[in-house]
């Protein structure tokens, strides 16, 4: 009955020196930052009517507004015909973005009305949203 008391409190033992000797995980893996450098979103902007330009036709197209973040704090938005991935309407814009996810302020300058200053939303790490009330527009990962 020794032989038995004594392997079981040996048993105990190890399995408490076992469990102590695990190492618990505090949190010394930092979580990764969300960042859409790299990333391109894309959002219905307009229609445009067919138009005549002397003699030249041009026939109507949906046109698309794409932000292209090129580094961490700057970005390039351009007006696409057809698609996301269309012909180039006009310049591309360039700016700069701070984000404080999922807040995002957007800010270059608009030819026509100067600086320019968006604030968006991020719905999710695929899709962020701007304006207000009936005039939201959202751009979704392409």
């Amino acid at each position: 009955m020794k032989k038995v008391i004594f392997a079981l409190m040996s048993i105990a033992v190890i399995v408490s020196l076992m469990l102590s000797s695990c190492k618990k995980d505090d949190g010394d893996d930092q979580d990764e930052v969300f960042s859409p450098k790299g990333k391109v979103y894309a959002a219905f902007a307009y229609h445009s009517n067919a138009y005549y330009f002397g003699n030249i036709y041009n026939a109507p197209y949906d046109a698309y507004w794409v932000f292209r973040f090129t580094s961490e704090t700057e970005f390039e938005r351009t007006a696409r015909k057809g698609t996301p991935t269309g012909e180039i309407i006009g310049d591309i814009e360039t700016g700069t973005y701070t984000l404080s996810y999922p807040n995002m302020t957007l800010t270059f300058k608009d030819k026509t009305t100067g600086a320019s200053v968006i604030d968006a939303t991020f719905v999710s790490e695929s899709a962020f949203r701007t304006g207000s009330g009936s005039n939201i527009k959202e751009y979704n990962l392409q």
